[in-house]
């Protein structure tokens, strides 16, 4: 996405896993993603969730120099192995949920999602049985 003159990358995780699974294209091997999470704070990226991204687009107040969103889906790998390496990064997030779903064999359970209130993050917006969004800010 760009703005103006600032382009805004955007990354969508579907999973992380702890290894490469040969054919997968949906599933980042957990190195990788600790990589891709290492790099922006290398580079001094702002990470914004999608919400306030869009809230900023839509006021015209300025971007940060560097913004970037990461998002995810509800898999049960989040919690397990992005979420950790989010905070350790202090990236903030998007996770899109499918309410419906949660708990389902794969994916997060409703006492994670709780959990990630209970550690110091905020969580925001709507719930419905196909597809919502809860944000996730980094640690401020």
């Amino acid at each position: 996405m760009t703005s103006g003159s600032v382009t805004i990358p955007i990354l969508l995780y579907h999973s992380i896993g702890r290894d490469a699974r040969p054919g997968d294209r949906f599933t980042v091997p957990l190195s990788r993603f600790e990589a891709h999470m290492g790099l922006l704070r290398e580079r001094a990226c702002e990470s914004l969730t999608v919400p306030h991204l869009a809230d900023l687009l839509k006021s015209n107040r300025p971007l940060p120099p560097r913004p970037v969103a990461v998002t995810f889906d509800d898999y049960a790998d989040f919690a397990k192995l992005a979420r950790p390496v989010l905070e350790r990064h202090g990236i903030a997030c998007t996770l899109y949920a499918t309410t419906g779903q949660i708990g389902s064999p794969g994916m997060l359970t409703w006492d994670q999602l709780a959990e990630a209130g209970d550690r110091e993050w905020r969580s925001e917006g709507t719930r419905t049985p196909t597809r919502s969004w809860i944000c996730f800010p980094g640690p401020r």
